[in-house]
């Protein structure tokens, strides 16, 4: 997964593409400059949405048509699997609050009755049939495991405690009528883990997708300070439209989020 800081110097070296050609970019240049497999699906639509309300024109590409996530599916598998094995040699270094966190975490571990021999084993068995009974015991079971897949998936801009909490609630969550015969205690770490990993996967391109739509705004308002030249707002929703490249029903969905309006919707 690509840093934030090396995501802001990809697009400084993009932006600076776009204005050496006169606000022209081609699809390539993108891909060529971040990677198809640096960015999901949803970051790279952001990421040209983002290029298209800074008035940059992007060549060989229908944004309109084109299905990015099929484009690059398979390379951001391969990006998946290759940024595993490199957090693996190269794991987030913690700050301080993150390290006080997992200090209690794991110092919390001590207050539970430690594991016995097959217990874990009974416990899946008894969730297999009634797992409200047991839950509690198994989230104090797992709760080590929990703990360790979270400090393997640890990102910076994250809280560690976050991600725990997140273990734990898809160990409370999780359909044990789905649990297969065999080799239930990979087969729960497997839930665990994934579900982890897509919540971190979830809360990143969330990040993301709310830093362009603060992007969106600022756009936008600028354009209408703009267009209004400080006096009273004369624009029509169809000249932001025109103005910015972006469409009617996206003009009037940032509109909503500001105390800006045109005169079409005041009237």
């Amino acid at each position: 997964m690509m840093e934030m800081k090396e995501f802001q110097a990809k697009l400084g070296q993009l932006m600076e593409s776009a204005k050496l050609a006169d606000n022209n970019l081609t699809n390539t240049k993108i891909l060529d400059t971040f990677g198809a497999n640096q960015l999901s699906p949803q970051q790279l639509q952001s990421l040209y949405e983002y290029l298209r309300i800074q008035g940059i024109r992007i060549e060989g590409a229908d944004l309109k048509k084109m299905d990015i996530g099929k484009h690059i599916e398979e390379a951001v598998k391969a990006e998946i699997s290759e940024n595993t094995l490199d957090e693996k040699e190269h794991p987030a270094v913690m700050d301080m609050e993150n390290q006080e966190c997992l200090k209690e975490y794991e110092e919390h571990l001590e207050n539970f009755c430690p594991e016995k021999t097959g217990e874990r084993e009974q416990l899946l068995e008894q969730a297999a049939a009634d797992s409200g009974s047991v839950q509690e015991r198994l989230a104090e079971v797992y709760l080590a495991d929990i703990i360790e897949m979270a400090k393997k998936l640890y990102r910076e801009d994250f809280y560690i405690g976050d991600l725990i909490q997140e273990g734990s609630m898809v160990l409370l969550t999780v359909s044990f009528a789905d649990m297969p015969q065999t080799d239930r205690d990979e087969w729960l770490k497997e839930q665990i883990y994934t579900g982890i990993e897509s919540w971190i996967k979830e809360q990143t391109e969330q990040k993301y997708r709310d830093e362009s739509l603060v992007e969106k705004v600022r756009k936008l308002e600028a354009a209408i300070k703009e267009l209004s030249d400080d006096e009273e707002p004369k624009f029509s929703i169809e000249e932001l439209s025109a103005y910015l490249d972006m469409s009617e029903e996206e003009i009037r969905g940032i509109l909503s989020l500001t105390s800006e309006g045109s005169q079409e919707e005041q009237e």
